[in-house]
């Protein structure tokens, strides 16, 4: 596969400033979460995983990856993806906060590292690929 270096960069740097946008409204809703109702802390992370990728699709949609074509058709591969994603975040979350004893944000930063390469290569590849 032929890959434009710049092209590839770019959408890396933009995927960047979308998800960071994302994560920051993720760890936003988890705290409250966590220390304003005392929420459990998976159910928290869940809840703000959820919230980021809203902001998340939008930017990416268009910004990102610059797909054109069927809206429906990305938006139902990107709430599939989700669905993968936001569990794998969660059990990783769970394993490092519960069963590793980290303190919760950390096991939140490390998880949201792992997911966030993870969702680049599959929303590149699958989620906003056009079919022809």
């Amino acid at each position: 596969m032929n890959v434009d270096v710049r092209i590839l960069v770019g959408q890396f740097v933009r995927y960047g400033i979308s998800g960071g946008s994302a994560v920051g409204l993720h760890f936003l809703v988890l705290v409250v979460l966590v220390e304003w109702t005392v929420l459990n802390p998976t159910i928290a992370t869940t809840v703000g995983f959820l919230a980021g990728c809203v902001v998340n699709y939008t930017l990416q949609h268009r910004w990102v990856f610059g797909a054109n074509g069927n809206h429906q058709r990305f938006l139902l591969r990107y709430i599939g993806v989700t669905a993968c994603t936001v569990a794998f975040n969660a059990a990783l979350f769970h394993a490092l906060q519960a069963w590793l004893g980290v303190w919760y944000p950390l096991a939140q930063a490390v998880a949201t590292g792992v997911v966030f390469l993870v969702n680049f290569e599959i929303n590149r590849h699958y989620t906003f690929r056009e079919v022809g």
